[in-house]
């Protein structure tokens, strides 16, 4: 089956029948995913996250908590796309793992983060609670989506 993507066409289509909601297609070739027939590029949606993120913490108290929860979260938000970056100029397959195994640790170290941050009462305002949680679940799916990458690449190797 041909798909085209982002102007480049893909030959081989794996699809993962244990991944994310049973709606998970991966490409053999990049980082391009078709999730109910959407396609995105999961570098993109790492760097709104952390865009999202910097939102979110710029709204964080500015005492010691704040500070320290917000660079945190600020440095294990940017790291997901900095590493899936990395990924994508991988010198080897092993390089390519080893780099998305980093972009996943970080996005489970964001939701540990997002989560101090709600159970601490440390935002004060329902609509800054709200989009907490709506980056929290955004951290859990960014984990599935690499976890789902890690180990097709691992099945396929």
């Amino acid at each position: 089956m041909d798909i085209i993507i982002a102007g480049m066409r893909h030959s081989e289509l794996t699809i993962n029948n244990d991944s994310i909601n049973n709606n998970v297609a991966s490409l053999t070739r990049g980082n391009y995913y078709i999730i109910t027939g959407m396609a995105f590029d999961i570098r993109d949606r790492a760097k709104r996250f952390a865009i999202k993120a910097i939102a979110l913490i710029r709204i964080f108290p500015k005492d010691v908590v704040g500070h320290t929860l917000g660079k945190q979260l600020i440095r294990s938000a940017t790291s997901i796309g900095a590493n899936l970056e990395e990924a994508d100029a991988a010198s080897s397959r092993k390089d390519f793992l080893h780099k998305v195994s980093i972009a996943y640790k970080e996005a489970r170290e964001s939701r540990y983060w997002l989560e101090i941050a709600l159970e601490s009462e440390l935002l004060n305002h329902q609509k800054n609670i709200t989009e907490a949680k709506a980056l929290q679940a955004e951290a859990v799916e960014l984990s599935k989506i690499l976890y789902s990458i890690i180990n097709s690449k691992k099945i396929n190797n």
